[in-house]
């Protein structure tokens, strides 16, 4: 799975594959180290249906920024009012061999900060589809890619890749036994993924609708459903408006003391 967030992207266009041999890795690491927009800030709104058709709203202002190929991105709940002021912060290191990426949240109700430590990152955020793990990228080294061929997904020919975790630590610290990548030839963007986890349960990821500007693929609608078989359990849906690229942001903004001070 991917970081939620990392799915607005810069595409570089250039050749990963010769005509007789795909190379899975290749494709994977163009999709997470292309060039990205320096800033952005956007509304999202989040909505989380579960088995019985029950509906929950959930609305927030997020800012993003890049500092070398490392990212920050903050989140505030601006809505309901039971999750107003609730904010997430992100540290998204590109070398995670050097340093692991870093997570905290704000729960005004108990006016504490917590870190969100490694062995809790495959919990549910906010009570969505989405874990602590989807929300980051993937340290790509943990994984082994098989190449599953070419499908053609809404007029868009894509590659099929499969990662498999090295060890079952990953497997046990993220949730997934494996994952079946969809990634578009024209954008490589990751349009739809299937996530199967060690608890049966399986998260199938769908990329609804997007738009470019200028050379960014920026979604605007993206689900997240789980199943256990064909059996629907819950799913949560994501707008994204508002977006505004390469707006000027302080660095302040992206820093724990800033977590508890709300939009």
């Amino acid at each position: 799975m991917k970081n939620l967030l990392l799915l607005m992207l810069i595409v570089t266009f250039s050749p990963v594959y010769s005509a007789d041999k795909v190379d899975p890795l290749k494709i994977m690491r163009e999709v997470y180290q292309r060039e990205d927009a320096k800033t952005l800030i956007q509304d999202m709104e989040m909505t989380s249906v579960d088995k019985f058709g029950n509906k929950r709203v959930k609305k927030m202002k997020v800012y993003s920024k890049y500092y070398g190929k490392d990212k920050r991105q903050i989140m505030f709940f601006t809505s309901p009012s039971s999750v107003r002021n609730t904010a997430f912060l992100t540290y998204d290191y590109n070398d995670e061999s050097v340093k692991e990426d870093s997570q905290w949240i704000f729960l005004p109700k108990l006016k504490r900060i917590k870190h969100i430590a490694s062995s809790n990152k495959s919990s549910s955020f906010m009570g969505s589809d989405f874990s602590y793990f989807d929300l980051t990228k993937p340290n790509l080294e943990n994984y082994v890619y098989k190449y599953l061929g070419e499908e053609e997904v809404n007029g868009t020919l894509a590659w099929k890749i499969e990662s498999i975790p090295k060890t079952s630590e990953i497997i046990q610290k993220f949730a997934y036994t494996r994952t079946i990548n969809t990634i578009a030839q024209d954008s490589y963007m990751i349009i739809k993924s299937i996530g199967f986890m060690k608890n049966g349960k399986a998260k199938y990821m769908n990329i609804l609708n997007t738009h470019k500007n200028k050379n960014i693929w920026i979604v605007d609608d993206m689900e997240m459903t789980t199943k256990r078989g064909e059996i629907f359990l819950h799913k949560t849906t994501m707008k994204l408006r508002n977006i505004r690229l390469n707006p000027n942001i302080k660095d302040k903004i992206f820093t724990i003391r800033r977590l508890d001070k709300g939009v």
